[in-house]
């Protein structure tokens, strides 16, 4: 079967503007370094903290480029839905 780089590889070779988390049972810094370098939006480790989990979709959603209408839409409804304070019109 492929491993989670290869599906990585594979959605961002068709969808590079996709957000893909990498989430694992059996990672190492080392994987998730490559995992980081091909474009995953995050990695993460289980068990899952779902904490851990919106902290850090938080911290990068706030690192997302704002060039693309979808990120835009995307931090504005994540603000919503944690209560940030924000400029979003809808």
């Amino acid at each position: 079967g492929m491993s989670g780089i290869d599906v990585l590889k594979e959605i961002k070779k068709d969808q590079a503007k996709t957000e893909v988390i990498i989430v694992t049972g059996h990672g190492d810094v080392n994987s998730a370094i490559q995992a980081l370098r091909e474009g995953a939006f995050s990695y993460l480790q289980k068990p899952l903290d779902y904490d851990e989990l919106e902290i850090e979709s938080l911290i990068n959603v706030y690192d997302l480029p704002n060039e693309n209408d979808r990120n835009l839409d995307f931090k504005c409804k994540f603000k919503k839905q944690t209560s940030i304070r924000n400029n979003c019109k809808t």
